[in-house]
C-alpha cells in the first residue's frame, strides 16, 4: 500500500511541475497583410478586344502540317488594341495569358463545332506558345504619354490545323483568354 502512494505522489508532482512551467511559457504569433489591386490598368475601360477573322473555307487546310496557317493575321479593323497604362516610375512585372490551351503551338478554341483547327495567335509579329503565355513583358514596346507609361498589346490572329491526323470540319469556333497584369 505504502508503494502505491509514494508512487501516487510522484506522479502528481510531474504533472504539477509540468503544468506551472508551461502556464507562463505561451505566446501568440499574428499574420495580416493587404493584396492591393496593380496600380496598372487596362486603358479601355472594358478592357476588351476581339479578332474576328475572315470566313475560310475547310478544303483551303487539305494537305498541311499541324501548326500550319492559313489567312492574314491581324487585328480586326474595328477592334482597339488592348493597352496597359502604368504610372511613370512604377515598374511593369508580368503581362500573362489565361485560359488559353496549346496543341503543338497552336491555340485551342473554347468554343464552337469547327474540328481540327484552331489559331496562331501572336503579339506584334513574335507568336504566342503555351512557353510564351506566362509573361508577354518582354514583347512590349512602351512609351510615355501624359496618362503614364503605355504598353500596347497588338494581338494577331490567323486559323492554324492543329494536326495533319485530324481532317479539318467546317464550323464556328472561338477562344476567349484572359490577361493578367502585375506590377510593382
Amino acid at each position: 500500500m505504502k508503494r502505491s502512494i509514494i508512487s501516487a505522489a510522484v506522479l502528481s508532482a510531474v504533472f504539477m511541475s509540468a503544468g506551472a512551467f508551461a502556464a507562463n511559457e505561451t505566446g501568440s504569433l499574428t499574420i495580416t497583410g493587404t493584396v492591393e489591386n496593380s496600380s496598372c490598368y487596362f486603358k479601355n475601360s472594358d478592357a476588351k478586344s476581339t479578332i474576328t477573322l475572315p470566313n475560310i473555307d475547310a478544303s483551303r487546310f487539305a494537305g498541311l502540317s499541324t501548326g500550319a496557317t492559313v489567312g492574314d493575321g491581324k487585328m480586326d479593323d474595328d477592334s482597339t488594341p488592348m493597352v496597359i497604362v502604368c504610372p511613370v516610375g512604377t515598374e511593369l512585372n508580368t503581362v500573362r495569358i489565361t485560359g488559353a490551351q496549346f496543341t503543338s503551338g497552336v491555340l485551342n478554341k473554347t468554343a464552337g463545332d469547327a474540328n481540327g483547327v484552331g489559331f496562331n495567335l501572336a503579339l506584334g509579329d513574335k507568336q504566342i506558345t503555351d512557353a510564351e503565355e506566362s509573361n508577354l513583358k518582354d514583347k512590349l514596346t512602351s512609351r510615355t504619354t501624359e496618362d503614364g507609361v503605355e504598353y500596347t498589346l497588338d494581338f494577331k490572329a490567323k486559323y492554324a490545323r492543329l494536326s495533319s491526323d485530324v481532317p479539318v470540319t467546317a464550323g464556328t469556333l472561338s477562344s476567349v483568354l484572359t490577361i493578367s497584369v502585375s506590377a510593382d
